[in-house]
């Protein structure tokens, strides 16, 4: 899947990587007998509209489930949580809230190398925010468990690792989370 490397490498690069996601896309339109590739789905889930991205990955994660691969699954559901956080509306928010209820217990450890727990953390704590939710876990400040682990980035790679990846940026932006707190 050279699309998919070119696509990973751009966003590392902090370039655009639509187009390449783009191409991915087209192949999954164009064929939609694809076998299960749980990365090629992943991947996909980052574009096009995401009622239809949502329905083709609760397709996709319950023959994830059915085999067995719970982890990739998992991640599954986390894109079609973030494509929820997509949508307008009372339905979607409901949606998004269950997910990341169930999504909770999995967002350090139970998923697949794709995702990043910050990310993960955040993801949750914005549809926990979004439903209004008041209570223990939407006060949890997404970050506070990753924080201390920035000691553990060599002292001449900190200052890009803040300040590179938007995830990163936010957690540890005292403005990004305090509207999650």
């Amino acid at each position: 899947m050279p699309e998919l490397v070119r696509a990973r490498a751009a966003e590392q690069d902090g370039l655009p990587s639509r187009r390449h996601l783009a191409a991915l896309g087209r192949l999954a339109a164009d064929h939609h007998d694809v076998p299960l590739v749980q990365s090629a789905w992943f991947e996909w889930s980052y574009q096009g509209e995401a009622a239809e991205v949502v329905d083709r990955l609760r397709r996709v994660r319950r023959e994830c489930l059915e085999l067995g691969l719970h982890g990739p699954a998992r991640s599954l559901q986390w894109r079609e949580l973030v494509r929820w956080l997509d949508l307008d509306g009372e339905a979607a928010t409901a949606q998004a809230l269950e997910l990341a209820t169930d999504l909770q217990p999995h967002a350090a450890t139970g998923m697949s190398a794709k995702c990043y727990p910050p990310q993960t953390w955040l993801t949750l704590a914005q549809a926990f925010a979004r439903a209004g939710d008041a209570g223990p876990r939407a006060r949890t400040r997404p970050g506070a468990g990753w924080r201390p682990r920035l000691g553990q980035v060599p002292a001449e790679h900190r200052a890009s690792f803040a300040q590179r990846h938007a995830v990163n940026r936010t957690l540890l932006a005292d403005d990004g989370l305090r509207g999650l707190s």
